[in-house]
């Protein structure tokens, strides 16, 4: 499902992961197609789809009540949360201020 190339970028294979999940849990592409209003012939279409719009992703993780994005959570645990990210900026910046101060006294 996920490999790694030369310049360390992740490729998902996200077609496949649906296909898993869905044969998993015994849903036809015909159930499927109808979770999500679509046809069986897009259904096939989705499963040889290396990447996928996140509408249509948001969807079928409903439809199949699995959270297909957690695939892709993974691969970015080393990032901050982009909730987190204004915290973290205004503490670099009261820090700086702290800093700058710091050097101040100093002379």
């Amino acid at each position: 499902m996920t490999s790694y190339d030369d310049t360390c970028s992740v490729s998902i294979h996200i077609g496949n992961i649906i296909r898993e999940h869905v044969s998993k849990l015994g849903i036809t592409k015909s159930e499927l197609a109808r979770r999500i209003n679509t046809t069986s012939q897009n259904i096939h279409g989705i499963f040889t789809r290396k990447s996928i719009d996140t509408d249509l992703l948001l969807k079928i993780s409903k439809a199949i009540k699995v959270n297909l994005f957690s695939y892709y959570e993974s691969l970015l645990k080393d990032l901050p949360d982009a909730k987190n990210t204004d915290i973290i900026i205004s503490r670099i910046e009261n820090l700086e201020k702290e800093i700058t101060t710091l050097k101040k006294k100093k002379r």
